[in-house]
């Protein structure tokens, strides 16, 4: 799947469907911000799993492999192991088997606030706020390419 820069702030996107039919889309002139968001959208489209049976572990792990084509910067060597670390720390403990997509967002919240909680005896404030924002990142990723129906973080 990718995006394609035409003249005066004209992007298309061009990307295979399930069945590997191909497909090109003219968009109108829109912010690069808003054509990232399209390109997301297709690519959960063409993604055929998704919302309710996602985990939390598979939630990050769909962020990673995405991140440095939709953040505003890619990661660095370091900030990849970072993140790889934190991926590794949210699969082991049990937030990471929960499914968000099946639970009211108050009940996930719990959970999250319980995992920080765990969390803020073993890590120092500044990792423990790193891993949080990643989860949250993770989730609002999840959010905007359709893989859950609402953020249950706030």
């Amino acid at each position: 799947m990718a995006i394609i820069k035409l003249a005066d702030n004209k992007y298309a996107l061009r990307w295979r469907d399930a069945e590997g039919e191909r497909h090109y889309e003219v968009l109108a002139p829109m912010p690069y911000a808003k054509v990232k968001q399209a390109h997301a959208a297709k690519l959960a489209d063409r993604e055929a799993s998704r919302t309710v049976d996602l985990t939390v572990t598979q939630i990050c792990r769909n962020y990673l492999q995405h991140h440095d084509v939709y953040a505003k910067r890619p990661y660095t060597t370091l900030g990849r192991k970072r993140a790889n670390g934190i991926l590794a720390t949210i699969e082991a403990d049990p937030l990471g088997s929960e499914m968000p997509g099946r639970m009211k967002p108050a009940q996930f919240v719990k959970k999250a606030l319980f995992w920080r909680e765990r969390r803020s005896r073993v890590v120092q404030p500044g990792t423990l706020d790193r891993e949080h924002n990643f989860l949250r990142a993770a989730i609002l990723f999840a959010v905007n390419t359709g893989e859950l129906d609402e953020s249950p973080l706030p």
